[in-house]
Order: structure tokens, then C-alpha cells, then sequence
């Protein structure tokens, strides 16, 4: 009975909102992607069921991304051109980078999400055309973040397998070529 009081207790605490504050800048990102002001916290992994990165909550224009992956892209605003962060195709996945890559399109994931699109095909093919600007947004030069979403990005998500996820299709955020990362 203890045990399942501890439990009970540790997870509201995890789950509760008010528990964090939220990052400003990456709430500055995702409310620029939705269009409107929207509260990004980052929470412990435990608040997430089934090694989920973020959640969305609809009609409280509030995300949660995973702490860990909220310090990867703090860690990368302090330094964005600097060390480790080179964009060239290595030959295995490095942590950093895929951890890198998916808080970025998680951020953007989740945004999506909170402005109305439910499917999660479609909202990972948007989340992927936009990973290299949450990057600019972050620090980043315009070039280099399109040279990483461009190398990493399919080699992390792959891009996502709908017939209208590509360039030119129904899905392309934007007509010039060079989907998805102009």
C-alpha cells in the first residue's frame, strides 16, 4: 500500500503542470509554429509513457518535452556552431546528434499538434520540413541547420512514407524546391 501511494504520488508530481516552469525560448519556437502563444515545459522521462519525446495538450497550448532531450537544445543554444555540432554524414548514429535532431522535431511535432493536426503522418511530415528552422531559431546559422536537417534527419525519422509527404506534394509546407529543408 505504501509502495502504491509513493507511486501515485511521484507521478502526480511528475504530471502535474504547475511543477515546471516553462523554457521561454523553445515556447517562443512552438508558439511561432502554432500561431499563438504556447507554454513548452520540460518534464522528467517518467511523464512519458512508451519512450515518447513530447505530448501535446489540446485547448491549454501547452507541450511537454522530455528534460533530457530540453537540455540538448539548451546545451545547443550556448554553443550552435561550435563543436561537436558538424553536419557531415558520420558512419554511425551519435547519441548526440540523434538526440539533437529529435528534440528538434519534436518541438516542432508537437506544435503541429497543437494547431489542429491529428494525424501523426501528416503532422511528422510537417515536423521534418521545420526541423532545420527550430534550429535557426535556436542559434544556428541558416546553412548549417538545413546541412544538418538535410544529412540527419533521414537518417533518425526517415522521411515520413505518405504518398504527399515530398516535394511538391499536398503536404509541402513550401513550393520552392528543395523539400524538406529550404
Amino acid at each position: 500500500m505504501r509502495w502504491a501511494l509513493a507511486s501515485l504520488a511521484a507521478f502526480l508530481a511528475v504530471a502535474t503542470p504547475a511543477a515546471a516552469a516553462p523554457d521561454q525560448r523553445l515556447s517562443a519556437i512552438a508558439g511561432e509554429i502554432v500561431g499563438s502563444p504556447v507554454r513548452l515545459e520540460c518534464k522528467p522521462k517518467q511523464a512519458f509513457p512508451g519512450g515518447a519525446i513530447g505530448t501535446a495538450f489540446h485547448g491549454r497550448a501547452l507541450i511537454w518535452l522530455r528534460e533530457d532531450h530540453c537540455a540538448m537544445l539548451q546545451r545547443f543554444v550556448r554553443a550552435p556552431a561550435k563543436p561537436p555540432w558538424v553536419p557531415l554524414p558520420l558512419p554511425s548514429l551519435d547519441p548526440t546528434y540523434t538526440t539533437l535532431v529529435n528534440a528538434a522535431t519534436a518541438v516542432a511535432h508537437e506544435a503541429w499538434h497543437l494547431r489542429g493536426v491529428r494525424d501523426e503522418a501528416t503532422t511528422d511530415c510537417y515536423a521534418v520540413q521545420l526541423t532545420w528552422r527550430v534550429l535557426v531559431r535556436l542559434g544556428a546559422r541558416v546553412a548549417w541547420a538545413r546541412a544538418f536537417a538535410r544529412t540527419w534527419v533521414p537518417m533518425v525519422h526517415g522521411l515520413p512514407a505518405i504518398a504527399d509527404c515530398r516535394d511538391g506534394g499536398k503536404l509541402d509546407l513550401d513550393p520552392r524546391p528543395g523539400w524538406p529543408n529550404r
